[in-house]
Parts: structure tokens; sequence; C-alpha cells
């Protein structure tokens, strides 16, 4: 989990947090201004837009102060850069959706774009809480624009074959089952 205390968080205050716990405004409490979405930190793609990550402190998809500006974004980055993976898999939540890069429209798809094949067939086998298929998306099929984001930093910073899963139907957190089957 490259996000335990806003885990953590979700699970014991607020089942909508996505952020981090970072004290944005360094008052010694947690509240609505504070925390990183560290799915928009990544220094790849940070801040091309703000459609796709925000600069107010307040949004859920806040990106940070600067890129990689987390010790979460850091360490994964040392991981990857000394582990050398050939493939990841990002998994988040809600939209019953297997994806590749890119998630921000403004960057077109490698060629040749070696995500489709592999993706559709991974989307077919995976099932949410329904028994329902997912889909493979990606690039301008994503259904939000995203900067800064895992999936595209793995690949486009490191040449990573990399995935990510939107788990569930549409419910901000789906059921316990689903995440664990």
């Amino acid at each position: 989990c490259l996000n335990p205390d806003g885990r953590y968080y979700c699970d014991s205050v607020t089942n909508t947090w996505r952020k981090n716990l970072h004290d944005n405004d360094n008052n010694g409490v947690i509240n609505t201004n504070d925390g990183v979405d560290l799915n928009r930190n990544s220094a790849f793609d940070w801040g091309l837009d703000n459609d796709g990550s925000s600069t107010n402190l307040y949004d859920v998809d806040y990106r940070g102060q600067h890129p990689a500006s987390e010790p979460e974004i850091q360490a994964y980055d040392a991981l990857l850069q000394r582990v050398q993976p050939a493939c990841t898999l990002s998994i988040h939540s809600s939209y019953g959706l297997f994806y590749g890069p890119y998630g921000d429209y403004g960057i077109a798809p490698p060629k040749p774009d070696p995500f489709p094949s592999l993706g559709t067939n991974v989307a077919r086998v995976c099932t949410d809480e329904y028994n329902t298929a997912y889909t493979f998306v990606s690039g301008s099929n994503f259904p939000y624009t995203v900067n800064g984001d895992r999936v595209d930093a793995n690949y486009g910073q490191y040449g990573i074959l990399a995935f990510g899963v939107e788990v569930g139907s549409g419910s901000q957190r789906p059921p316990y089952s689903t995440t664990r089957t």
C-alpha cells in the first residue's frame, strides 16, 4: 500500500478520504485542507493542467507543492529504480476498469501501443461485485483526465509495462470481498 496513513484514515474516520495525511497547514490536526493525492504527485506529467489535478488544498486531487514532493512517491520511485520491475499494477476504486497509460489526453499513446491487447484480455477475466466484466481503457478513452499518476509515470519515466485497475462498480469504496478476490 503506497498510502497506508490515508487508507487508515479512510477506514477509521471517513470512507471518502483518498489523500495521504500530509499536514499542509502544519496545525497538527488533519482536516479537509490537508493531504496530497499521491496518484497526482508523480514527477512525470505533474501539473500539466488543472483538469487532471488541482493546486487547491481542499480538492481531493490536490497534487502537492511540487513534483514528487511526498515521501511515499520518493520511496516508490527509489524502489522502482532499484528493482526495475517489468510490470506494475496500480489498484484504485471505483469504476470497474482496467487501464493503461496515458490518463492525460494531451499525451499521445506509444507507437506501437503494447497495452490494448493484453489489457483487453486481462479486463475480460476481471469482474466487479455484480460479476460484470471490466473493460480496458487508455488515453482519451479514460473517463476523466489525470496527470502525475503512477501508471503514466511508471511507463513514461521507467518504461515499465504499467497497468491500473479501478476496483468496483461505482462506490467510493467497493465491498471488502471485491478487493480480496
